[in-house]
């Protein structure tokens, strides 16, 4: 297909036999706006990761420093390892804060993106990201799917030659199970419904 001819072109003015073309492109085209547009958030959201990583790292290390410093009795020392990780901090406390109001600030301060408080693990983020990414998520499972069709069609198609070779008929019937397992698995994987 010379997918040029159709872009200067109205659709009304493409011939019938071209206009499945011409609709097919045109899907494709707005599948690749909307993937451009999912990642257009997907990477500034996974920068912003990658830097919250980074801020992560340096607290849990300066925290078993500040530990290590209390329990040799240095609580000054613990103090600086601890104030050098809230200088980046993006939440402050108050000044009224007393030291029986730290749990509430703290929970409040533990609240998702989704609006939920407590611990959000790795597999409900990616749930999340997901639900926020549909046809980014459909365009990976249709690359898993193409390539486990062709494994699994090459596999097929090995047995196949492989049983003509030796006359089994056992073998040819494996192949073609194979075969329409391949098609089956890769239909199931696009949809979301294989793993």
């Amino acid at each position: 297909m010379n997918i040029q001819r159709y872009k200067p072109v109205a659709a009304a003015t493409i011939s019938p036999s071209d206009k499945g073309d011409f609709i097919k492109f045109a899907d494709h085209q707005k599948a690749i706006d909307t993937l451009a547009i999912e990642n257009d958030y997907l990477l500034p959201a996974a920068a912003r990761e990658l830097s919250n990583a980074w801020l992560l790292h340096k607290t849990t290390m300066a925290a078993q420093a500040a530990l290590f410093c209390i329990k040799s009795g240095d609580v000054a020392e613990a103090t600086k390892w601890l104030e050098g990780v809230t200088d980046e901090a993006q939440v402050e406390l108050p000044d009224n804060t007393t030291v029986t109001s730290l749990q509430d600030w703290f929970n409040n301060n533990m609240v998702s993106q989704g609006g939920e408080y407590g611990y959000l693990t790795h597999s409900d983020a990616l749930q999340k990201i997901r639900e926020e990414l549909p046809q980014t998520c459909s365009a990976i499972r249709e690359f898993e799917a193409r390539g486990a069709k062709t494994a699994l069609t090459q596999f097929a198609k090995q047995w196949r030659e492989e049983s003509d070779r030796n006359g089994e008929f056992i073998g040819l019937s494996i192949a073609e199970s194979a075969g329409r397992y391949a098609e089956e698995f890769a239909a199931r994987l696009c949809t979301g419904e294989a793993e």
